[in-house]
């Protein structure tokens, strides 16, 4: 099964550069970030074909992708959030 990394590269090759919205590509800054995707942004190149439409909505991640940190007794917690 192909990686969600893998699946955005998918995207990006059948992408041309003028239609590469919501992306930023991998840079130096002070360090190396990653490559990323603006899903508002890039939701728009689902209409480019069904090739694309396919490959977003295998990279979808369901549910609630917020992390809340609480600090109790013992320090710092990693969570989910609570439902809305």
């Amino acid at each position: 099964m192909p990686t969600i990394t893998m699946r955005w590269a998918n995207l990006r090759r059948a992408t041309g550069p003028d239609g590469m919205v919501g992306y930023t590509p991998e840079r130096e800054v002070l360090k190396r970030e990653p490559e990323k995707w603006s899903m508002t942004q890039a939701k728009t190149l689902a209409n480019l074909s069904h090739n694309h439409a396919a490959i977003i909505e295998d990279a979808k991640i369901y549910g609630n992708p917020r992390v809340k940190f609480t600090e109790g007794k013992e320090g710092i917690h990693q969570g989910a959030s609570p439902p809305y």
